[in-house]
């Protein structure tokens, strides 16, 4: 007896389930490979149904690399024929990546390089425009009625001649204005190609992602922006030197007292002028005491006569 292959009766016989119970709502490929999965583990080998997959047209729609196609010209350009877009600052010169980012800034510089490859039915050169326009409507973006790219946006693309011959330039252009000037809106970039003969209808459109545009990068602070290894190369603040103040040597000390002695000494004496005999002498005996009273040791000091004759002027 023959088998029956067909889809239906061939999920229910490897089942184990009736026709009519079994629901088909699934999809075919992770079915078809969870049984083939099955047959192995029970070593039947008979040929699986035909399960057709539907295939998804490739659109030249998709974004691919941040880069849109918009307009491609049929007779002009044929499968082979496309516009390669690299994007950068000067450090980026030498990629060959077409991403475009989420960000850019007014205050930096940007090359964007060209390279047409394909036959372009023989041209000898190629003409390039840059704008940034709406994203979703397409129109330019103008301010003050005049566009908000400064440099050379308009450029000529030179036939290279190799083995596979290919067109190129880069030009090197700035933002003039913001995305927060336009209610904050996103902008896009977009590259009109033309033939040399024909500057009036391009032949290839391109358009970039949506991308916003600010004034100038967010400048990180030295605590965001250093590791602990980093800090430590981090030049560390000199500390000033601490003026070393010298104390008076036992000299000058000497010294000092020894004027402010004399300074009370004139004065004991202004004071001595006015002062009867009696008293005069009760000043000498005094200060003969003080002095005796420093240094017992008499053979220290030559002996001091005392004064009794006290009628002579103190000057």
């Amino acid at each position: 007896m023959q088998r029956d292959l067909s889809p239906s009766s061939y999920l229910a016989e490897e089942l184990g389930k009736p026709i009519g119970d079994y629901s088909f709502d699934f999809v075919l490929k992770s079915d078809e490979e969870s049984i083939f999965d099955e047959r192995l583990d029970a070593k039947d080998f008979s040929p699986l149904p035909h399960v057709h997959l539907e295939e998804k047209e490739d659109k030249d729609t998709t974004n691919k690399g941040g880069w849109t196609t918009v307009t491609r010209s049929a007779t002009v350009c044929g499968a082979g024929e496309n516009l390669h877009l690299y994007l950068g600052t000067r450090k980026d010169r030498d990629s060959n990546c077409e991403d475009i980012e989420s960000t850019y800034f007014s205050s930096i510089t940007y090359e964007l390089r060209q390279r047409a490859t394909g036959n372009f039915l023989g041209d000898t050169e190629l003409l390039s425009q840059l704008q940034v326009v709406d994203p979703v409507s397409g129109e330019e973006i103008l301010k003050n009625n005049k566009a908000i790219l400064k440099g050379v946006t308009d450029s000529t693309l030179e036939k290279k001649m190799d083995d596979n011959p290919y067109f190129e330039t880069t030009i090197r252009f700035k933002f003039t204005d913001v995305s927060y000037h336009h209610d904050r809106k996103p902008f896009a970039l977009r590259v009109n190609l033309y033939r040399h003969q024909d500057t009036d209808n391009p032949i290839l459109i391109k358009q970039s992602q949506p991308i916003m545009v600010f004034a100038r990068k967010k400048q990180l602070t030295s605590t965001s922006t250093l590791s602990t290894e980093d800090a430590d190369l981090k030049p560390k603040k000199r500390k000033r030197k601490e003026q070393h103040v010298e104390e008076p040597s036992s000299k000058v000390s000497k010294l000092s007292n020894f004027d402010m002695f004399k300074e009370k000494l004139e004065v004991m004496c202004q004071h001595m002028k006015k002062m009867s005999k009696e008293n005069r002498e009760e000043a000498y005996k005094e200060i003969i005491s003080k002095m005796y009273s420093f240094d017992p040791v008499d053979s220290c000091y030559q002996q001091i006569p005392v004064i009794t004759d006290t009628d002579f002027d103190i000057k």
